[in-house]
């Protein structure tokens, strides 16, 4: 097998700018850059990847820490995240951690020592967990949750709730329209109820507080928030909620109660995942690409 000492003769460099050109190439002349390149084609030269780590150099490998890989919208993001990966010529190492769970033990995807950088999810990790991955030195990029220093990829929902609260208030005449939210914590669901009332004030409706109810992401828990609305014997005319998931749990709740969507109650999601095309029932959803 070809070494690094072989690569170096046969470009006429050191070692030492062999090794720069593998994990530094922005810093390499362009002739010299050029010069490694072809000795290492034309040696078939493969990088010792074990090896780099250990001195501290690119892993060729990218991160991604998420709170669980069930659901259709966490499956999509991590597709997204791995085509783009791959296209950039890096692989992809994944985390799922339940959040339920005791703290990870493994958090490989955050380690400099296996990845260049990481991609974190709402609740994958804890704060401090965060807080000291910001310290190491590393990319990270946190998505739908901000830090005070890393950067952060989110969802703006106005435009979406918008046109949902409209839609709802408009063309369906509802004026009690109920908000089923993912859970308090969540940054990504407090910006939608936020909209929401937002929305609702701006068509001088009133966003009641008895109508605003948190719950998880899931069906199961979609199903129990609007039972809930329903047993406690709360006035509504239509309902918002914060992802399709729990819309689709809705639509079973309401249709367990012996309520009709939409001639009853509208329903709305959140997400546009592929399932919402195939309740009965179609889901009315608002899109937010993974």
């Amino acid at each position: 097998m070809p070494t690094v000492a072989d690569v170096a003769r046969r470009a006429g460099v050191s070692t030492a700018t062999v090794s720069r050109a593998l994990n530094s190439p922005a810093v390499v002349a362009a002739p010299t850059l050029a010069r490694v390149t072809a000795a290492i084609e034309a040696l078939g030269y493969v990088p010792n990847t074990a090896a780099r780590r250990l001195a501290g150099g690119a892993t060729g490998a990218l991160g991604l820490l998420l709170p669980g890989l069930a659901g259709p919208w966490f499956s999509e993001l991590l597709a997204g995240v791995e085509a783009t990966a791959r296209a950039a010529g890096r692989s992809l190492l994944v985390s799922a951690i339940d959040p339920e769970g005791p703290p990870a033990a493994d958090l490989a995807p955050a380690d400099p020592a296996f990845v260049d950088g990481t991609i974190i999810l709402p609740h994958a990790v804890t704060g401090a967990a965060v807080d000291r991955l910001a310290r190491q030195g590393r990319p990270v990029v946190l998505v739908e949750r901000t830090h005070p220093v890393l950067p952060t990829v989110s969802f703006d929902p106005a435009t979406g709730i918008r046109e949902a609260i409209r839609h709802l208030a408009l063309d369906h005449g509802a004026r009690e329209i109920a908000c089923l939210a993912g859970p308090s914590e969540a940054e990504a669901s407090v910006r939608r109820e936020m909209r929401w009332a937002a929305e609702l004030l701006a068509l001088d409706l009133v966003p009641r507080r008895e109508l605003l109810i948190h719950g998880t992401w899931s069906e199961a828990s979609g199903m129990e928030m609007a039972l809930a609305l329903l047993a406690a014997g709360r006035r509504f005319d239509a309902i918002l909620t914060a992802s399709d998931e729990t819309a689709i749990g809705a639509l079973a709740g309401l249709a367990q109660a012996g309520r009709r969507v939409p001639e009853d109650v509208p329903v709305i999601g959140f997400d546009d995942i592929p399932p919402a095309a195939w309740t009965r029932p179609a889901l009315t959803t608002v899109a937010a690409p993974a």
